[in-house]
């Protein structure tokens, strides 16, 4: 299947590069001011061969829609049980080919006009945009994919455009295993100095991951994590657990998640870790998330945030609650801490710029901190020689985050008011499935008046026992 897809990398190429040189061919020459040469416009040519590559992939992707559409009617005559999930399936796949035939018209309106602007030299030529009184918000939005189809391909939205609009709905020809297996191995190294001893530490781990998840009757899936760990450096121990088991499925359109999970709130600038109780998530194009339950060593914990996403932008708000958990010193005690957050963010050319702000309370005390985040690139460990990074500046008293998700010193600082400082992250694919990391932080006490920097790297293998 690796080998497939690399053909099929290759081949598109091959015809955007052809249908580029078709287009510079067809152009009218113009006139360059500087060196005097008569010739087509290549940014043009380059975006026409580009778009025309895109319009094939989505092709072929209404071709699976229309598969998908096709499996879930014949699913809803055979089934005696479950006929609400695959009415559900109906709807959901019929939506999706809708989406994807007009994000295909937008990308061949928008050939259309690279065309005419090439043939007249641009002097002067008709964009076939519709106006705006005649298109509605899907219309819009598909406009502006094509238009920007470039910057969102490099950002890894199409990607993530192209794994939504094709989660949950199996075509019929591929089948998957009852039981998927995914899993990976990681060995890692954490170096940390600074100016109190506890800042001082050297960790070396190697650790396997094991994620099993059995497709109950179609909807409902049995999912869990099997961790296998050795310490070596200032911890030398070794631990095997079963540390995640739980449900999920569809509740008509909202998800639900029943058992001990993981949470990631406010991108993990809040909390990252294990998560025992129920999430629901569902709502468009506004998704909200509920979860209750427990996050570690809080008798009771319940967040609620919701999330709006476009191709070029998106915007967020949550709301998070620890009651009984750890205080700031790390002793377990009664008490409540709640924390409010804000976040918004920005695509801009090959960065992706945001903020984040955020204000909690603890225990009769309270602060307002920030965090500011640049992204290039997404992490993608199936292509080789995929890169990204990002950075980040924090500025986080104690009372706005309860267990952070970064691999710097941050939980440390909380019994030291919290902390400020910069994180800078880096990944590289050597081979397919194989991932390397490196991250790099320096913080500063709120309080304390102390520093840390800490450097942490890995390599990650990531294997499964099926074929997308």
């Amino acid at each position: 299947m690796r080998r497939l897809k690399a053909q099929a990398e290759k081949e598109q190429t091959l015809l955007e590069k052809d249908a580029a040189d078709w287009a510079a061919a067809k152009g009218a020459p113009h006139h360059d001011a500087d060196t005097g040469v008569q010739s087509a416009s290549s940014e043009w040519s380059a975006e026409y061969g580009f778009v025309t590559r895109m319009i094939l992939d989505d092709r072929v992707r209404i071709r699976l829609a229309e598969e998908q559409l096709r499996r879930a009617r014949k699913q809803l005559g055979e089934q005696a049980d479950g006929i609400e999930y695959a009415k559900r399936d109906i709807e959901i796949a019929a939506k999706r080919l809708s989406w994807r035939r007009q994000m295909e018209q937008a990308l061949v309106r928008r050939q259309s006009m690279l065309m005419r602007r090439i043939s007249s030299d641009g002097a002067s030529y008709d964009t076939g945009a519709l106006s705006d009184d005649n298109r509605d918000d899907l219309m819009r939005i598909s406009d502006l994919r094509a238009e920007f189809i470039a910057e969102l391909q490099k950002s890894g939205y199409i990607d993530d455009q192209n794994a939504h609009l094709a989660d949950d709905l199996l075509v019929q020809d591929i089948l998957l295993p009852r039981l998927r297996i995914d899993g990976e191995v990681r060995a890692s190294d954490r170096h940390s100095t600074g100016g109190r001893r506890e800042y001082h530490q050297n960790v070396s781990e190697l650790r396997t991951r094991i994620y099993p998840s059995y497709n109950i009757d179609g909807n409902w899936h049995a999912i869990g994590m099997f961790e296998a760990k050795k310490n070596f450096g200032d911890r030398d121990d070794h631990v095997f657990q079963f540390d995640r088991y739980y449900l999920e499925g569809m509740i008509g359109a909202a998800k639900l998640t029943i058992g001990t999970s993981s949470s990631f709130m406010a991108n993990g600038n809040v909390y990252d870790s294990k998560f025992k109780g129920l999430r629901i998530c569902g709502g468009q194009p506004v998704v909200y998330t509920f979860e209750y339950g427990k996050a570690n060593d809080a008798d009771q914990t319940w967040d609620l945030s919701a999330d709006y996403e476009q191709p070029l932008y998106g915007l967020g708000a949550g709301f998070y609650q620890f009651v009984d958990g750890r205080d700031r010193f790390d002793r377990i005690v009664p008490g409540t801490q709640s924390i409010a957050m804000l976040r918004a963010h920005r695509l801009m050319g090959d960065f992706d710029a945001g903020i984040m702000l955020l204000y909690g309370r603890d225990r009769g005390h309270d602060g307002t901190g920030y965090v500011l985040s640049l992204l290039n690139g997404t992490e993608k460990s199936w292509i080789r020689h995929n890169r990204n990074w990002w950075l980040n500046y924090y500025y986080q008293p104690y009372e706005t985050y309860y267990q952070h998700t970064m691999n710097g010193t941050a939980d440390i600082m909380r019994k030291y008011g919290g902390m400020k400082g910069i994180g800078i992250g880096y990944s590289y694919t050597v081979a397919p499935d194989l991932l390397w990391n490196i991250e790099y932080y320096h913080l500063n006490e709120l309080d304390g008046g102390k520093n840390s920097n800490t450097i942490w790297t890995a390599l990650t293998y990531y294997f499964k026992n099926y074929e997308d």
